[in-house]
């Protein structure tokens, strides 16, 4: 997308936004940034944060160092953060500004050094921040062949009937999902798409946004909550096309009285 419409909108979220050129080079120079900061093929990187721009921005670098993303539920206490990065041992944990006094908390429980990068805000020491870490880097593709069969995620289960379980999935079964949700979901590279469910999910991440994006087709991001004026305001002043609600949202939307 970024080859056939460079300057289309590709991310909204509030007043800012990306295009699809700024989204890909961003993707870039954060890669390489991974790259010579030691990750490798095969390494884990987590991220831990409320939906924003920089969550594509930190999926897509991962993806394209050929490393295996695992999004880090944000409902999570300490010890369910403590519990799944030491399961994944993600050599790297990208966090959001709100989380940073429960990762501090938590970095001395986990297994391995995890080194800790702040997405926001005031990085935990060795103050260590995506800025920093793209800063100077090629806008460039980083060049890593990635094998389509090998492991692009690790999703963790709701753990509602004990531990959370880490799922694995390749490149190649997500790229088939984001082709069915494309034909079944009937979307095209002109609808704009209002993703408002959490981006640590695989309904945010991967049956929304970025099928979405496959197809050069805009995604409006909603923040943390579901807020039914905020949502009604969205749909109305953005031209939202498409979306997908779980049931909870849907109700709240039919008994607002401004439906």
């Amino acid at each position: 997308s970024a080859k056939r419409y460079p300057d289309k909108v590709a991310l909204i979220m509030e007043d800012k936004s990306l295009t699809f050129r700024q989204l890909n080079q961003q993707a870039n120079q954060l890669a390489r940034g991974l790259l010579s900061s030691g990750i490798a093929i095969g390494d884990r990187v987590a991220i831990l944060a409320f939906n924003c721009l920089e969550y594509p921005v930190v999926n897509y670098a991962v993806a394209k160092c050929g490393g295996i993303l695992v999004p880090v539920n944000f409902r999570y206490k300490k010890e369910e953060l403590v519990y799944v990065v030491n399961n994944s041992n993600p050599k790297v944990l990208f966090y959001g500004r709100e989380f940073s006094s429960m990762v501090d908390e938590a970095r001395n429980q986990f297994n391995s050094p995890v080194r800790l990068v702040a997405i926001s805000g005031e990085p935990l020491p060795p103050g260590l921040s995506l800025k920093s870490l793209a800063d100077g880097q090629s806008a460039s593709e980083p060049g890593i062949e990635v094998d389509p069969k090998s492991p692009s995620f690790i999703m963790y289960t709701s753990g509602t009937t004990g531990f959370p379980k880490g799922t694995l999935f390749s490149h190649e079964s997500y790229l088939n999902v984001f082709m069915g949700m494309t034909l079944e979901g009937d979307l095209k590279h002109d609808d704009r798409v209002l993703v408002c469910l959490p981006l640590f999910h695989n309904g945010g991440l991967n049956a929304m946004l970025q099928p979405t994006l496959m197809v050069g087709g805009t995604c409006l991001i909603v923040g943390k909550g579901f807020d039914p004026d905020k949502i009604l305001d969205a749909v109305a002043r953005d031209k939202v096309t498409l979306t997908m609600w779980v049931p909870t949202q849907l109700a709240m939307l039919i008994h607002h009285p401004r439906v």
